[in-house]
């Protein structure tokens, strides 16, 4: 067989193997393929959709993003900051220092 097209990859179906729901718009580790974002709220056990590719408004850490700058997700402070281990996209829109969000395009 040859690959059939299926859908758009905006978002991806998500099982929930925790044991704590997912908020809307909470971070979603995806290991190695980066981040998504729940789109509802995804009880555990169940299956929902995360948003894979897009712009979104992240809480972000100390300090300026210039417009097109490398984020990365900081999971335990739960923000975007310009250094650290995992890249989940980039600067849309310059954020000052004392800004409390920056916009990312993730994907």
């Amino acid at each position: 067989m040859v690959a059939r097209y299926n859908r758009p990859g905006e978002n991806i179906d998500f099982l929930n193997t925790g044991t704590e729901p997912i908020q809307e718009g909470d971070v979603v580790d995806l290991g190695d393929h980066g981040i998504g974002v729940a789109g509802a709220t995804i009880e555990a056990g169940a299956v929902g959709a995360v948003w894979v590719e897009g712009v979104f408004m992240f809480p972000k850490a100390a300090g300026a993003l210039a417009l097109g700058d490398e984020v990365y997700w900081n999971a335990t402070a739960q923000n975007v900051t310009a250094t650290g281990d995992m890249a989940i996209g980039w600067v849309v829109q310059p954020a000052g220092a004392a800004d409390a969000t920056a916009l990312v395009k993730i994907g």
